[in-house]
């Protein structure tokens, strides 16, 4: 049977709340789909193939 290990690689993103840099390690390049807490703001963010997914407001892409 082979060894297989996952090397994690620190990433980082700006917190879309407080716009302060925050790290994240995940194993491997590409983060497919993660929630990730803010280290300063404490808040929740989502990362969709490596780049922050903004949520929809309901809009369906219409502004009022």
């Amino acid at each position: 049977m082979s060894d297989f290990r996952l090397t994690n690689i620190l990433h980082e993103f700006d917190c879309p709340h407080c716009q302060q840099r925050t790290p994240h390690a995940s194993p491997g390049r590409t983060i497919l789909f993660a929630t990730i807490k803010c280290e300063h703001c404490g808040l929740d963010f989502l990362i969709v193939q490596n780049k922050l997914w903004i949520r929809d407001n309901g809009a369906n892409g219409v502004h009022p």
